[in-house]
């Protein structure tokens, strides 16, 4: 009996570790991912009226450069055009230049989405709206 008790006892442990060792590269993606929207999420909430003039810069100067026929149609990273270093360190993945007025700076994107999306209205005003995941999002300026 005592004999039955630790082979079972070392086969479950095999099968633990077995799973643990194939397992654990999903977890650490999962844990990755959910770091990712929240640094996103963080981030687009801290941003103040200073904050908005800047990425409407950032975002005119991105818009006037989209080109429709190009082949990666407006997109930085992940095979396209490098993001600008200021973006990396914001923890930015790609930019999305979706047409000649919307721009997506985006954190996560895939499975789920964090990003902050800029849309030209006319050449004055933009919109930016925080889609914090696929679920829930926020209009941050104009403030209404």
């Amino acid at each position: 009996m005592k004999r039955i008790a630790i082979v079972a006892a070392a086969v479950l442990a095999l099968i633990l570790f077995a799973a643990g060792f194939y397992l654990w590269p999903a977890l650490k993606f999962v844990h990755y991912m959910s770091v990712q929207m929240k640094f996103g999420q963080k981030y687009m909430d801290s941003l103040t009226e200073g904050d908005f003039r800047t990425w409407t810069a950032r975002t005119r100067e991105l818009l006037s450069s989209y080109d429709p026929k190009a082949e990666t149609v407006g997109t930085y990273g992940l095979g396209g055009k490098a993001i600008p270093a200021d973006l990396e360190k914001l923890k930015i993945l790609r930019i999305d230049v979706y047409d000649s007025n919307t721009v997506c700076y985006v954190w996560l994107g895939g499975m789920d989405h964090t990003e902050l999306e800029v849309q030209r209205m006319d050449d004055r005003v933009f919109t930016f709206t925080a889609h914090y995941n696929d679920q829930s999002n926020r209009v941050l300026w104009p403030k209404k």
